[in-house]
């Protein structure tokens, strides 16, 4: 997926929520990696969880991005992307992929 696949640029979630439709799973099971704060907002709108990837912009500001946001910041991405694996091995068994 990229931008010109979709109509609506971020923060409008339509990125994520398509690429978790063609994906085949639920928006709630993503993770997004994200180096902005308009991608983070994006994220939270689409109810995918982010984190933030400190190339673009330092770490405290993804850190106020997802804090003025309402999004959730996950200093221990590891255990994070282990709970996503299991939750995305879990939707695809729940969907027969």
């Amino acid at each position: 997926m990229a931008g010109r696949d979709v109509r609506r640029g971020k923060p409008d979630p339509e990125v994520y929520l398509t690429t978790a439709e063609r994906l085949g799973v639920a928006p709630g099971a993503c993770v997004v990696f994200e180096d902005a704060p308009v991608g983070i907002e994006a994220a939270r709108r689409a109810g995918m969880r982010a984190v933030g990837v400190a190339t673009t912009c330092h770490a405290e500001t993804l850190q106020a991005a997802a804090s003025q946001t309402g999004a959730q910041a996950f200093p221990d991405a590891i255990a994070m992307l282990e709970t996503a694996r299991r939750r995305l091995l879990s939707a695809r068994k729940k969907n027969g992929n």
